[in-house]
């Protein structure tokens, strides 16, 4: 059952997170000596809205330089963030 469940799937789809594509890449046997999960797959599809929606809401854990940006502008020496006319009051 198992076999033939994993030779039926042509379509798959994880975040756009690296390490989620990276999954399928290898589910897939796409990657350096490994074999096929799915052997059948024609299509890898990346769910970009789920990528794009953490780094809106943990954009510090994006990248090393939005949260070195990000804790300038927050808890650094200058705290910009408290002369920002945006953000007063």
């Amino acid at each position: 059952m198992k076999a033939k469940l994993c030779n039926v799937i042509e379509a798959i789809t994880a975040d756009g997170a690296a390490d989620e594509q990276l999954a399928l890449a290898t589910m897939a046997g796409n990657t350096d000596g490994q074999d096929a999960i799915f052997p059948n797959i024609r299509l890898q599809c990346r769910d970009l809205c789920h990528a794009v929606r953490r780094v809106g809401q943990r954009p510090s854990f994006a990248d090393p330089f939005l949260k070195e940006t990000l804790a300038l502008f927050l808890d650094g020496p200058a705290k910009m963030i408290q002369h920002s006319v945006l953000f007063k009051d």
